[in-house]
């Protein structure tokens, strides 16, 4: 699920009823960038509540509006060979703000600067005496020059705030000792792949200001374990070794690898791996990583599992529906 596309579809789409619906179903399965979206007709219309024939005359609307756009599979075929779409998120950042949207956007700017603007007159004109400052690295920096008694408690510590963080240079690179201690973290990493999730990382937080960089970054690579720790029931270190032996269950680099090598596309940036574990496991054919893509689904609800199985229907051993 992708809360930016869900939003996206809200704020700006322009269609009603059965479309909009149809957009918030796609947008409820797809990623970031709009993809990772292979829904069965069937699947689409019982979460649409409607017919599969009505599901279709409006997803075909959709693909002609340029919305959707099929990238995969576009014949279908075989029972399990959905279609692969995307929804042009481009498309959709666009298009201006739904005109009721932004009037209740404005309507709640408009409040929010009245009561401000009421909160500094009720203070009145009064100095604070002597000047401000940091006192023992409390905050992280320190602050100079005097201040107003009358000044909003709350827009001080804003400003303070940004005046101790900062953002990553466009040039950024992990520091040496970051790297180090995210190696010694996930033993099945290597320096240079490090390097390559420092880019993602670069890329995710561009823009945004933070006082501790060191600990994001150690939460980066902390949440970077759990979505690769894929083995059933299993949570905490990939097993060393894994990624030469069962790829599924080596974590993000060894279904990376895998997938190269049977010539699927690469993992998207903030795609989720449970997503692209499907992707490469549909490219690698039948084998005994099919029943775990399955299985493992299940962990992510009913929704995500009815995914996966309609995906790999093609592959799954034949007593799979007994």
């Amino acid at each position: 699920m992708s809360i930016r596309v869900t939003t996206l579809v809200w704020d700006r789409f322009p269609g009603s009823g059965s479309e909009l619906l149809m957009m918030q179903a796609l947008s409820d399965w797809c990623s970031d960038d709009g993809e990772s979206l292979y829904p069965s007709i069937a699947y689409l219309a019982a979460k649409m509540r409607v017919s599969e024939s009505q599901t279709r005359r409006v997803l075909h609307s959709l693909i002609e509006q340029g919305y959707v756009v099929v990238i995969g599979n576009p014949a279908g075929g075989a029972p399990g060979m959905t279609r692969e779409y995307r929804l042009d998120v481009d498309k959709l950042n666009d298009l201006p703000l739904i005109p009721q949207i932004a009037e209740h956007r404005d309507r709640n700017e408009a409040r929010r600067r009245q009561r401000a603007t009421g909160r500094m007159s009720a203070r009145g004109s009064a100095h604070a005496r002597g000047s401000m400052d940091a006192r023992d690295g409390s905050h992280g920096c320190k602050g100079t020059g005097s201040a107003h008694a009358t000044q909003d408690v709350r827009e001080t510590l804003v400003k303070r705030e940004s005046g101790c963080a900062s953002r990553l240079s466009q040039d950024w690179k992990v520091p040496e000792a970051w790297k180090t201690w995210a190696v010694a973290a996930r033993p099945e990493f290597t320096s240079e792949f490090v390097d390559e999730i420092g880019e993602r990382f670069r890329k995710h937080w561009d823009g945004a200001a933070k006082t501790n960089w060191k600990a994001v970054w150690e939460k980066w690579i902390t949440e970077e374990r759990a979505r690769s720790s894929l083995a059933s029931g299993a949570s905490g270190v990939v097993a060393a070794g894994s990624m030469a032996g069962n790829w599924w269950e080596g974590g993000e680099s060894a279904i990376a690898v895998q997938g190269a090598a049977v010539g699927a596309r690469a993992k998207r940036i903030d795609e989720p791996l449970p997503h692209y574990l499907v992707v490469v496991a549909k490219k690698s054919g039948k084998g005994p990583w099919v029943e775990f893509v399955v299985r493992n689904a299940r962990r992510y609800g009913p929704e995500f599992y009815n995914q996966v199985v309609d995906a790999l229907d093609e592959l799954l051993p034949a007593d799979f529906y007994a």
